[in-house]
């Protein structure tokens, strides 16, 4: 009789190949294994282990100067301040008050954030794809250079990063649709609270948090227009009357932050002998002049209260009296130079997305001098950070500069106009681009110094955008689930925010829109040296 192959048959005169069934049943041992049958929960176990991973090492967080000064504030609100805005204060005195005094509380709160909106993005990308490896990819974004570098650092640019991204992984749920009333009325109420944080935690982010708004969804059965206008309406009052409402528990001392931006204006719209003959105080004019003689123009751009003359490393007194006449002196500078203006401002913006090599600031790894003991001396994991970081600007400089992240976020929101009537995420993609360029064009008037983290938000969002556009070309066509021939479903056990299991929808499908509306701490050991400084220690932008 003769002797017929199979495809499992080895060719005739062939020994038998054993090892192309080794494959099958090592992939059938993962299939059946505890985490892959319950991928949720296993995602979720992550999260929690990187966020420990990521506090434990680095308590209770790095500090430069701005956050001493704003712990400085929150452990004493008798000197409560407008310098920074208030409400990140505010909201770390509330973090001692809760937990008895720990200083560490600000670092578990903000990583706490980061991790739970990076968790619940791998669970929402897994729900939606059915696919393992990509639905690890949110919480690779944790621990790539350009968020990993600052996340651990007591900053209000990580924490308005943080929020912002906690609100528009709540609203990809809210969106996707999540069935319990209470959870979805919750989930909205906080992407709310969330986005009225962000603009409110620094003084040039409201306009960011703008296209955001468009992804607001009432999370009631009223798809009015008008419910999602008071949604966006209640983030916005929410961020202007944040300082208001602080003021009035307990008074802050109005500081004229904007004065800094203006000084450095100033100084490079008239000239030496303008100065000394300007019609302004004494004490004013004395000011200025000693600043454009000891740091002249032609040496120095921007951050003149800090970087010139500044010995105390306090608020310069002229900007608490004299705030008014500054702000004339300015406004009739520009009114009478507006050329010079014009120019001066693109100048530095131009140096700002290009940041000059000897102005390159990435992070702060350690915590800077202050007067309540607190100390953190290098471990193994802050070295590593550190060196993780060092050879990222060293080999990999643009991840770390302003005209990366704003030509990336241009090209996401390109892409996702372009797909905006075929992809389910392209009104998220347009949104987070939109709000990452006009928070990178907020700072053509008021640039400050040179510091990464005048840009982490975008970094931040554009990482999101380029999860969710390959979230989109994976199911594109296939709906949800698995889209590789020949892969078995992947079914999981458990089903968070009352997504339904992967391979179903969670509610009847629908033409995708381009917006979603239209459908104290331990003390450690001191640290032998500090790094360097950045560019800009008290900023207000």
């Amino acid at each position: 009789m003769a002797h017929t192959t199979t495809a499992t048959d080895s060719a005739p005169g062939q020994a038998p190949d054993r090892r192309r069934g080794v494959p099958s049943r090592v992939r059938a041992r993962v299939e059946r294994s505890w985490p892959a049958r319950h991928w949720t929960s296993t995602l979720v176990v992550l999260g929690a282990v990187l966020l420990v991973g990521n506090v434990l090492p680095f308590y209770p967080g790095f500090m430069s100067f701005d956050s001493v000064v704003q712990l400085g504030q929150a452990l004493d609100p008798s000197t409560l301040a407008d310098w920074h805005p208030p409400v990140m204060t505010a909201s770390w005195w509330l973090l001692m008050v809760l937990t008895g005094g720990s200083v560490g509380s600000m670092l578990v709160a903000q990583l706490g954030l980061l991790w739970a909106a990076l968790t619940l993005l791998a669970v929402y990308v897994f729900r939606r794809s059915g696919r393992r490896l990509l639905s690890l990819l949110p919480l690779l974004l944790g621990v790539l250079p350009h968020v990993a570098s600052m996340s651990a650092v007591i900053w209000k640019d990580g924490q308005l990063a943080f929020a912002l991204l906690g609100a528009v992984v709540l609203l990809l749920f809210v969106r996707r649709g999540v069935e319990h009333t209470w959870l979805r009325w919750t989930a909205v109420a906080v992407a709310v609270l969330l986005c009225a944080y962000a603009g409110a935690v620094r003084y040039n982010a409201l306009p960011a948090i703008i296209p955001l708004l468009f992804l607001l969804t009432w999370p009631a059965p009223r798809p009015a227009r008008r419910y999602r206008l008071a949604l966006a309406g209640a983030a916005v009052v929410g961020a202007l009357v944040a300082t208001p409402v602080i003021d009035a528990v307990r008074p802050v001392q109005e500081t004229h932050p904007a004065a800094s931006v203006m000084l450095d204006d100033v100084l490079h719209l008239y000239s030496l002998d303008e100065l000394r003959s300007a019609d302004v105080s004494p004490p004013l004019r004395d000011y200025l002049v000693t600043l454009a003689t000891t740091c002249p123009p032609e040496t120095r751009d921007v951050n003149y209260t800090w970087r010139c003359a500044n010995t105390t490393g306090t608020i310069p007194s002229v900007f608490l009296t004299h705030a008014d006449e500054l702000r004339d002196l300015y406004l009739s500078g520009i009114a009478e130079h507006p050329l010079d203006y014009a120019t001066f401002r693109l100048r530095v913006f131009g140096e700002f997305l290009h940041t000059p090599p000897d102005e390159v600031f990435v992070s702060w790894f350690t915590i800077g001098a202050n007067p309540y003991g607190l100390a953190f001396g290098p471990n193994p994991a802050s070295r590593t950070l550190e060196s993780y970081v060092g050879a990222t600007t060293r080999d990999f400089g643009f991840v770390f500069m302003p005209w990366a992240w704003l030509l990336a976020a241009v090209l996401v929101l390109g892409l996702g106009w372009r797909r905006r009537e075929s992809a389910e995420h392209a009104g998220v993609v347009v949104a987070l681009g939109a709000s990452s360029v006009v928070y990178v064009v907020t700072y053509l008037p008021m640039v400050i110094g040179y510091d990464y983290r005048f840009v982490y938000w975008p970094a931040v969002a554009v990482s999101v955008a380029a999860v969710l556009l390959l979230l989109d070309r994976r199911t594109a066509g296939t709906g949800p689930g698995p889209a590789v021939e020949d892969e078995p479903p992947v079914h999981d056990a458990t089903a968070p925010m009352d997504l339904g299991p992967a391979g179903e929808p969670a509610s009847p499908p629908r033409t995708p829109a381009a917006w979603a509306g239209a459908g104290a701490g331990p003390t450690l050991a001191p640290a032998p040296a500090a790094p360097a400084r950045p560019s800009s220690p008290g900023s207000t932008s």
